[in-house]
């Protein structure tokens, strides 16, 4: 007889609070308990404290026209350039994606441009595809914070801010007319980039980790992987690897 009411007694608890358990305020998975997650928003929310957008939002997809064999332009903007360097990634995790097997790929460009005299500037990039080229070159603007780079056409992409908030503004050359890009008026000379279709990839652009701002290596290093280091380097040791390195001047 105790067990049965201790039963009924149970069960009358669950129907009663556990319901009253999956509207929590905070409980933003509506699963009928707080994480450790939601709880540290939940005591932010409480007290007043902005709760910071998560790094892990949805990606935001653009389609870059032109032809298929042909690269183009596309510039992204560091809308937090005065917060410091910037980082953002480009995908494309199905394969099949616009035609089967048109091919997948990762690409994670960390950057900072100098806008004009502030200097200590630099780009570095991760970079993964398979079964297509996607990338054809990436350059750092620096007389204003975007980095630009050059997307095969008829394409698919996805984007992500990592750091700071990125924005893609621009997709330029899919028209095939000749292209210079700068943002002052008149046009500075030194600060046009020619942003019109490329057809083949640059010899810089590799696979792997690529190094584009002075190196200074104390100890020995394992290399593992496609490595292309450019700008000044000191070297006090080792350098062993089972893949080709391009150091200086690569291209």
């Amino acid at each position: 007889m105790k067990k049965k009411l201790f039963l009924g007694l149970t069960i009358l608890w669950i129907v009663i609070y556990g319901n009253a358990f999956a509207y929590l305020p905070g409980d933003v998975n509506n699963d009928g308990k707080i994480d450790h997650v939601e709880s540290i928003s939940a005591m932010r929310v409480m007290a007043g404290m902005q709760v910071p957008l998560s790094n892990s939002s949805k990606a935001k997809s653009f389609f870059v026209e032109g032809d298929k064999d042909k690269y183009y332009a596309v510039l992204f903007y560091d809308h937090d350039w005065s917060q410091g360097p910037a980082k953002f990634e480009i995908s494309r995790s199905n394969v099949h994606a616009d035609g089967k097997w048109h091919g997948s790929m990762n690409l994670i460009i960390s950057w900072h441009s100098s806008k004009y005299g502030h200097r200590s500037n630099f780009l570095n990039y991760h970079y993964k595809n398979h079964y297509n080229a996607f990338v054809a070159d990436i350059k750092n603007y620096n007389y204003y914070p975007y980095a630009i780079v050059w997307l095969k056409g008829q394409t698919t992409y996805n984007y992500r801010s990592i750091k700071n908030n990125i924005e893609m503004r621009y997709i330029l050359g899919t028209d095939n007319n000749t292209c210079l890009f700068d943002f002052n008026s008149p046009p500075e000379e030194r600060s046009m980039i020619d942003c019109t279709h490329r057809t083949e990839v640059h010899p810089s652009i590799k696979t792997g980790k690529n190094i584009t701002m002075p190196v200074n290596i104390e100890s020995n290093v394992d290399l593992k992987g496609d490595f292309n280091m450019t700008g000044q380097f000191t070297i006090n040791g080792n350098i062993t690897s089972n893949e080709d390195i391009c150091i200086g001047k690569c291209d």
